[in-house]
């Protein structure tokens, strides 16, 4: 990498310039397809709401696609695909037994002393979330449960929250907590008494327990348009969740942010974020210091479309790019982009693994056939460099 020398004056009496090295980011990026709609063993046209992660020696992206081109029809399953390398993916399988149209997977790798398992949680038709877990790397057997929750009255599945029923519906990849504090993983709320809606956090530490506390509920005040969302911790220990404004046509408003505690509890009331762009499936991970396991002092990187709102609605999903922040605040600047010429782009998502980013996202025509594009980033950004994007 090309790097520059800088000099910054500073102007009070008795202190010295000082020096500061910057690095040009410039990463190699690589881009691969995992399913093609004109072209899969499965004959699936529409492809939509990946996820990667790594597992064993693999890395699995896992999507929802059906055959008839038509988002949530009947039929819609999860498929995963796997790759050793990023680039050549294995053909398309559907691992859960098919019940009801499923969606919007979101996973992790979770581990202890005793445990090694690839996570997936994913939606149900009906407003259930599902949890399923591969326990051996060497395996394709997996376990399923449907999660159950209460608030206020029963566990039924659902949440009731001020005497109304929230059904869930699964938005991305899960946060990691700092110190064994577990895991958020990040969802949508629809209410089926009327059309308020929230975005929420549901925790847990080992998957024994699953609870969605109610003052993880955000949505902007006085609209029903709160969805996808996704939470980082920021360097002060604290959590800050992002959500997407649905219909939002005005750049200014498409994209809202909270702040809540250091468990992921107690969300203020949203606001909305200086980012000023449209915002589909955002996707936010801390990237560890070269020099130290603690995420807190991590550099933090986000994948968000950097491009205006505009109507129609969706036609302003273009040019994912590398966000990048030093906090985790409201406050990540845009850098690379990682979809130049790839057309309609969103739903990004992503996993650091042996210092690459590797990002998995839709891409789409005007017909709503999907396929699901790869990129690798290589290498991601390290904490300890200041770098010119």
């Amino acid at each position: 990498m090309k790097i520059l020398s800088l000099l910054f004056v500073l102007f009070s009496i008795g202190q010295a310039p000082a020096e500061i090295q910057y690095q040009v980011y410039a990463p190699q990026i690589s881009t691969s397809v995992v399913v093609d709609p004109e072209n899969n063993t499965e004959d699936l046209k529409y492809n939509h709401c990946a996820s990667i992660v790594q597992y064993g020696d693999k890395l699995y992206t896992f999507w929802n696609a059906n055959s008839l081109n038509i988002e949530g029809s009947g039929g819609q399953k999860i498929y995963y695909a796997t790759s050793t390398n990023g680039v050549d993916w294995s053909d398309p399988v559907a691992p859960f037994a098919y019940t009801g149209v499923q969606w919007q997977p979101g996973t992790m790798h979770y581990t202890n002393s005793t445990r090694d398992e690839l996570w997936c949680v994913w939606s149900e038709i009906g407003g259930y979330l599902n949890w399923s877990r591969m326990t051996n790397p060497n395996s394709t057997n997996w376990v399923k449960q449907r999660l159950f929750f209460s608030l206020a009255e029963g566990k039924d599945g659902f949440v009731h929250y001020n005497n109304k029923t929230y059904k869930f519906f699964m938005s991305g990849d899960p946060t990691k907590l700092p110190n064994g504090g577990g895991y958020l993983f990040p969802v949508i709320l629809n209410c089926t008494n009327d059309a308020s809606r929230y975005v929420a956090l549901v925790h847990t530490t080992d998957g024994g327990t699953w609870t969605c506390d109610s003052s993880t509920f955000i949505a902007y005040p006085d609209t029903d348009t709160a969805w996808e969302c996704s939470a980082v911790v920021q360097s002060d220990g604290n959590v800050r969740m992002f959500a997407r404004n649905l219909f939002a046509d005005d750049s200014d408003e498409a994209f809202i942010t909270a702040l809540g505690d250091s468990e992921g509890l107690n969300f203020g009331t949203p606001y909305f974020s200086d980012m000023r762009t449209i915002a589909a499936r955002t996707w936010v991970s801390p990237v560890k210091n070269s020099s130290s396991d603690d995420i807190l002092v991590s550099r933090k990187i986000m994948l968000h479309n950097d491009t205006e709102a505009r109507s129609p609605w969706a036609s302003d999903r273009y040019n994912i790019s590398l966000f990048s922040s030093m906090t985790g605040n409201d406050d990540f600047t845009a850098g690379i982009p990682l979809s130049t010429g790839l057309g309609l782009s969103a739903y990004p998502q992503g996993r650091v693994v042996s210092n690459k980013l590797y990002v998995v996202h839709t891409v789409t025509d005007t017909d709503l056939m999907g396929k699901i594009v790869a990129t690798t980033v290589d290498p991601v950004p390290d904490t300890d460099t200041y770098y010119i994007f």
